[in-house]
Formats: structure tokens, C-alpha cells, sequence
């Protein structure tokens, strides 16, 4: 018996931040929430929307995550940077292990945080990276430079649209996930 779920949703902006999901329509108890999820940020979609039956407790999951660290995603040495720059910096601190090649600490391992489309399922596999910082005047901001491109664009966010959007999320999950373990609660 297929479950008669609300299958696509739309949670927050897309002007400022929001997440687009849905489950796959075959669905049917008992089974893991499996479905379609992007991210849309200043009317800017990142993810691929049509890549089907992807893991969505591992974006749960991620996305909890960044809310947890948010506080933490600022750094004093971002100051008077450009957004080239700080990028720049964190892109290289992403692709260092910690350590140079002599097993020597190089401070890199503290920026890894920073790298939010690292984390998702395969809908953001084709991504390029992009690193969210929060900013001292409480909004957020998304640096993102598209695969292949060598151009990087920054989008403002509102912090608490941002969290809002996430909480959201979250029961909109644990909603598909009660209906497709057979809950009716």
C-alpha cells in the first residue's frame, strides 16, 4: 500500500533561504526517508533537484550540524579580507589534511567547519564548495564558487530565517519519517 504523503515542500524564501524536498512518490512503509532535496539561496539553487531516492537523514543530519556550529563560524582573521580571499583560505584549509608533510600541525584543520557542502547526500555531489560564515553584524554569509568556474559569489542570509528554515526542516522529516515507518501520529 503506498502511503499518500506531502510529498514536495517548500520551507522558508527563496529570496533570502530556503529548502525545497520531497520524498519519492513509490514509497511505502516500512522504509527510510528517501527523496530529492536542494537549497536555495537569494533565488540561487544549489543541489540537483532531480537526482531521485537520495538520503535525507543525512542532510537532516548535516544541517543540524551547522546549526550547532553557527556561532563558531567567524574568525577575527576574516576581518578586512576580501570574500576571494577568505574563500581562497578556506578552500585551502579544505583541501589539507592538518598537517604538513613532516606530521606538523598547520592550523588548517580549524577552517573545516566553514565548508557546508560537505556533509549532504549526492544531490550535491556536481556542487561546487561553499563555506558560510557568521557574520559580526548577525547575518550569515554563503561564499560560493560553482564548479568549474573560477568566478565566487557571496549571498547575504538572515541568521534567523537561516535556523528557522533548518527547525523547519527537521519536521517536515521527522513528519515523512513517522508516516513512512507506519506512525500515524
Amino acid at each position: 500500500m503506498l502511503v499518500n504523503i506531502n510529498m514536495e515542500t517548500l520551507l522558508g524564501n527563496k529570496s533570502d533561504f530556503a529548502i525545497q524536498a520531497m520524498t519519492e512518490p513509490e514509497l511505502k512503509p516500512p522504509s527510510a526517508v528517501w527523496g530529492r532535496m536542494c537549497l536555495w539561496v537569494q533565488n540561487t539553487k544549489l543541489g540537483d533537484y532531480n537526482n531521485a531516492h537520495c538520503g535525507l537523514s543525512q542532510c537532516v543530519h548535516h544541517l543540524n550540524e551547522v546549526v550547532e556550529l553557527i556561532d563558531q563560524l567567524w574568525d577575527d582573521k576574516f576581518t578586512n579580507k576580501s570574500n576571494k580571499e577568505i574563500f581562497n583560505l578556506l578552500k585551502k584549509a579544505w583541501h589539507e589534511p592538518g598537517f604538513d608533510d613532516f606530521g606538523v600541525p598547520n592550523g588548517y584543520e580549524q577552517y573545516h567547519k566553514y565548508n557546508i557542502s560537505y556533509g549532504f547526500a549526492e544531490m550535491f555531489d556536481s556542487e561546487g564548495m561553499f563555506f558560510l560564515l557568521n557574520m559580526p553584524n548577525v547575518s550569515l554569509k554563503l561564499l560560493y564558487q560553482p564548479k568549474g568556474a573560477s568566478e565566487i559569489f557571496d549571498f547575504i542570509i538572515n541568521k534567523e530565517s537561516f535556523i528557522s528554515t533548518i527547525n523547519k526542516f527537521n519536521s517536515w522529516y521527522v513528519q515523512q519519517e513517522n508516516m513512512l515507518a507506519g506512525k500515524n501520529d
